[in-house]
């Protein structure tokens, strides 16, 4: 009778390992889908984030010269931002802002 108290808790005991094994089993697949999760997660957020503030185009660089900036100035007598956003918009040419301001547009 020794023999049969000693077998049962083996054969609880080998019960017990298959289902740690089911358990650990099951906690591997939990954990990767929590991960894929996270990373649903984190690609929506900066997805959101993406349309939420769209880039805003550069602008785009223009060498103006202080000289050509005053002298449109002077002889047309018109405000520096008028003038400086005219030779901005035709990439720091004073001849093509003079035309564009007396209507002759390139």
């Amino acid at each position: 009778m020794a023999d049969k108290d000693d077998g049962l808790p083996d054969e609880d005991v080998k019960q017990n390992d298959k289902h740690n094994w089911g358990a650990a089993d099951l906690e591997k697949v939990v954990n990767v889908v929590e991960e894929e999760k996270d990373d649903l997660r984190m690609s929506s957020d900066a997805l959101g984030k993406i349309i939420a503030n769209p880039q805003q185009p550069r602008q785009k660089i223009v060498n103006i010269k202080k000289d050509d900036l005053e002298m449109i100035m002077n002889e047309l007598e018109l405000p520096k931002s008028v003038v400086e956003k005219k030779l901005i918009e035709v990439n720091g040419d004073p001849i093509a802002a003079i035309k564009s301001f007396i209507g002759f547009d390139v």
